[in-house]
């Protein structure tokens, strides 16, 4: 969305909501980019796939994390490598299919001459098909029942056996993983379904039935049959049949019938190096998934979590609250680098004796008191600002000192999409909040 049409728009909105699903503002979403894309299926069913595998085992290896796909992600996984045939102004990059979701990387080598949503209209409405016929259809077929949803979905009919073939399906089932190249398994982006039939009346509204005429008033005759259309038509103004009647809303597919949620979610990557760090998240996503089932008391964000006359969101190992002794970092922006080490070394020594460090890791002094621990891989509280959502994972490397339970993360606050610079009332807070839970 162009900024002009939102600042004249966000007057009637109301506040803006955290969503994932939003659009940058300002940005040219058909010129040169790397974009990380994530959908997920509606209502998080695992249709994709399953996750097998050792999160410990090395990858590469025979029992390493991955995903095994269903037909369906088989399908899912053509067609967006058939993205590329269609828009050859875009390469894939890099594609991970999880049992209820995935993550693309695509990259925009030149201006498109359609917007990149509309490019991911077609893939999600392709995508559906194969799953009104691999699993809405193998459903109908089961119970002996064939429906609109199963080869009749709102893309129209499949017509002939080659039609089928032109759209990757074999049947109920798909082939199997790299048994064709992608072009030869792709489908042509779709047009708008075709919309049902409209009802004869308002939807949710019968009929009106019949009115039956007044009789006349005495010696005045009826009026006749060949009277004028116009004549008999006109209705006094300001009547209730003066109202014009709404037209007839055809029914929106149901919601069950659609393989995606609405909307996706877009990432630009700015620059080589976060573009090699997507790559790698992508890659690891089946082993986070994995580990995330397997100690889900580390890994998964908990409300509501009371502490020192506070209440917070955590993420990670909420034993460290209980730690008999727990020691507050404050370093003052004063303080030299010799200082700065100083303080390092003498906290390190604490921490190895037994003390868990607390911090919001506001100074430069407190980044490098809390780093050197976290490398140390020594147990930590860290505050932060930003709150947490019931789907949120730990980043990066906290990922990992999560699940190994030597990482605490305490929020105070709701979470946000927004970038925001803490301000000193919060940094102050923060602060505060350490010392109480130190006391």
């Amino acid at each position: 969305m162009k900024r002009e049409k939102y600042e004249q728009r966000k007057a009637f909105a109301g506040d803006k909501q955290p969503s994932m699903l939003r659009r940058r503002l300002d940005h040219d979403y058909t010129g040169k980019r790397f974009y990380l894309i994530t959908m997920t299926t509606e209502g998080r069913q695992p249709l994709l796939g399953t996750v097998v595998g050792d999160p410990e085992a090395p990858a590469g290896s025979a029992n390493a994390p991955r995903t095994l796909l269903s037909p369906l992600g088989d399908a899912v996984r053509r067609e967006w490598y058939a993205i590329h045939d269609y828009h050859p102004e875009i390469t894939i990059i890099a594609l991970q299919i999880m049992p209820d979701h995935l993550h693309g990387i695509l990259f925009v080598e030149s201006p498109i001459p359609l917007h990149l949503g509309q490019i991911i209209k077609f893939f999600k409405n392709a995508t559906t098909r194969h799953y009104r016929e691999l699993v809405l259809g193998r459903e109908q077929r089961e119970t002996g029942k064939q429906g609109d949803t199963g080869k009749q979905g709102a893309a129209g009919k499949q017509g002939a056996a080659g039609k089928q073939g032109e759209t990757g399906l074999q049947g109920a089932a798909a082939p199997p993983l790299h048994s064709q190249p992608a072009a030869q398994a792709a489908i042509i982006p779709p047009t708008s379904p075709a919309a049902p039939s409209a009802p004869a009346s308002p939807v949710g509204i019968p009929p009106a039935a019949p009115v039956a005429s007044p009789a006349a008033p005495a010696g005045i005759p009826p009026a006749s049959p060949s009277a004028p259309a116009a004549q008999s038509a006109r209705v006094p103004v300001g009547s209730a049949a003066a109202v014009p009647q709404p037209l007839p809303v055809p029914p929106r597919p149901s919601r069950s019938q659609v393989l995606w949620t609405l909307g996706y979610n877009d990432h630009v990557l700015s620059n080589e190096g976060e573009l090699a760090r997507r790559k790698h998240y992508l890659q690891d996503n089946p082993r986070r998934l994995l580990l995330k089932r397997q100690r889900p008391e580390f890994l998964r964000p908990r409300f509501d979590v009371p502490c020192a006359g506070y209440v917070f969101q955590a993420l990670g190992n909420l034993a460290l609250l209980q730690a008999t002794r727990r020691l507050q970092v404050r370093v003052s922006r004063r303080c030299s680098p010799i200082q700065i080490q100083e303080e390092v070394e003498r906290h390190l020594a604490a921490a190895r004796s037994g003390a868990v460090l607390v911090s919001p890791s506001i100074s430069p002094g407190e980044k490098a008191v809390m780093r050197a621990a976290f490398d140390a891989h020594l147990p930590l509280i860290v505050l932060v600002e930003n709150g947490f959502t019931p789907l949120t994972k730990p980043k990066g490397e906290q990922f990992e000192a999560c699940s190994e339970g030597r990482l605490l993360l305490l929020a105070p606050w709701p979470h946000h999409n927004e970038k925001r610079k803490i301000t000193a009332s919060q940094c102050q807070a923060l602060n505060l909040m350490a010392t109480a839970i130190c006391r």
